[in-house]
């Protein structure tokens, strides 16, 4: 099997699964959005995405490869992720996104440590100022002792 038709499945099984399970609940308008209406319409989209790149790799006449798996990459990004989820409520907002980048950073050789420090300290201001300070979320900007 060819990567773009990896890719494009995945993306179809992943829109798929958010569109089941976003329709499940309220989805509202786009004037009064419901807590279904990001899922879903996030699932249209990436089930669009992944049936253009299917679309086109079916219409591809040479085959790609599939390339070596970067198991470094999606370790370390899986588990930005997951200690980012761990750690935002008893740390913060900023501290958690600057976990989350400088994990995130280890995926690529070589690592920059000031820049992914930089990196992470302007994403944490930049959430914590479009997510608390704009949209008003209520995510805890401090550790909580």
């Amino acid at each position: 099997m060819r990567r773009d038709t990896i890719v494009g499945l995945t993306f179809l099984a992943i829109a798929a699964f958010f569109a089941f399970f976003g329709s499940q609940l309220t989805i509202g308008t786009a004037a009064r959005m419901n807590a279904g209406y990001v899922p879903v319409l996030g699932a249209v989209l990436l089930g669009a995405l992944g049936a253009v790149i299917l679309g086109q790799d079916l219409l591809r006449r040479t085959p790609e490869p599939i390339a070596r798996i970067n198991w470094r990459g999606l370790i370390c990004v899986a588990a930005g992720i997951l200690v980012f989820a761990y750690t935002l409520r008893p740390l913060g907002l900023p501290l958690a996104s600057v976990l989350l980048v400088l994990i995130g950073c280890l995926a690529e050789r070589p690592i920059r440590p000031v820049q992914a420090l930089a990196l992470g300290v302007f994403l944490a201001a930049a959430s914590s100022l479009i997510f608390v300070g704009g949209i008003g979320l209520q995510l805890p900007l401090w550790p909580t002792l």
